[in-house]
């Protein structure tokens, strides 16, 4: 075999696929972490005003502005969540993802769109049962990518989001 020949299969064998099925090349592989958050930028679609028990949909706008792929170390298998006035998806007793790390990866100049609903309730927990409860008011969403430090990474956005009685 030839010595280019062996070069283009190292290249080969650095092209991989993560698990949420991106594709990543070689140059995407290789992009620093510190720069890899850097790339993203995070935007948010949400009406300025939810009605109590109507589930209401928002949308988790993250786009790759590199011409390269990147890929994000998670330290769970969910890729992004949500807080209201900083209480994680609204409730406790909610969902955990179990602590599994993962990859999530943009591609070139990617964007993806992650999609939640909140009715403009929250849960809590007394005496073993789960009571919902309306939270009228101003509040604010924050929608984030599930890396660490996501705060001080800057790949989250907020708004701030009125609650109403119908």
């Amino acid at each position: 075999m030839a010595p280019r020949d062996e070069r283009r299969n190292a290249r080969t064998e650095l092209d991989r696929t993560t698990g949420d099925e991106t594709r990543v090349g070689f140059p995407g592989s290789l992009v620093p972490t510190g720069l890899a958050y850097r790339a993203l930028t995070c935007s948010l679609e949400v009406p300025d005003r939810i009605v109590v028990g109507r589930q209401t949909p928002f949308r988790f706008h993250v786009r790759n502005r590199l011409p390269t792929s990147v890929v994000l170390e998670l330290p769970t298998s969910r890729p992004w969540g949500w807080t209201i006035d900083d209480l994680p998806e609204a409730g406790v007793g909610r969902f955990d993802p179990p602590e599994a790390n993962s990859q999530l990866a943009f591609g070139p100049r990617e964007r993806r769109t992650f999609t939640g609903h909140w009715d403009g309730q929250v849960r809590e927990r007394a005496d073993g049962r789960d009571r919902w409860s309306p939270v009228p008011g101003d509040r604010e969403l924050i929608v984030y990518l599930a890396v660490d430090d996501w705060r001080d990474r800057g790949v989250y956005t907020a708004q701030t989001v009125r609650i109403e009685h119908a």
